[in-house]
């Protein structure tokens, strides 16, 4: 969705030339409603790991789109990752991506940002919220 799609889609085909070992795929939502849960969960049923590039962030309640596939893909034994990227107008780069694509670190990651930082204000918000 959007218009990251382009460097997903490069540096997807990118590690899928440099790495034989592993397979990267890429899902594109064109429709956001209704929501394509049948044809989310038909896409994705072979795989280990979705990671979901989010431009759009709650802190509290975190990406939409990744809550989605979340609920796409219940019942399957595949691992979901969210990834807030671009956030405040911050460039996405193929190299981030590739990074993140290769090793993800957690079950958020915020792409181009100091984790601590933001790890900090994440959790004065949930603590604030009683969460």
């Amino acid at each position: 969705m959007g218009s990251v799609l382009g460097t997903i889609k490069d540096t997807v085909d990118n590690l899928n030339q440099e790495d034989g070992n592993n397979k990267y795929g890429v899902v594109s939502v064109v429709s956001y409603r209704p929501f394509p849960d049948d044809q989310i969960r038909d896409a994705v049923r072979n795989a280990k790991r979705i990671i979901v590039v989010e431009k759009a962030f709650a802190l509290g309640r975190g990406g939409i789109l990744a809550r989605e596939i979340e609920l796409a893909v219940k019942g399957l034994d595949i691992e979901v990752i969210t990834v807030a990227a671009g956030l405040g107008g911050r460039i996405i780069t193929e190299s981030m991506l590739s990074e993140v694509f290769k090793n993800p670190k957690g079950q958020l990651i915020f792409l181009g940002l100091r984790e601590d930082v933001i790890r900090q204000e994440y959790k004065t918000v949930l603590d604030e919220r009683g969460a």
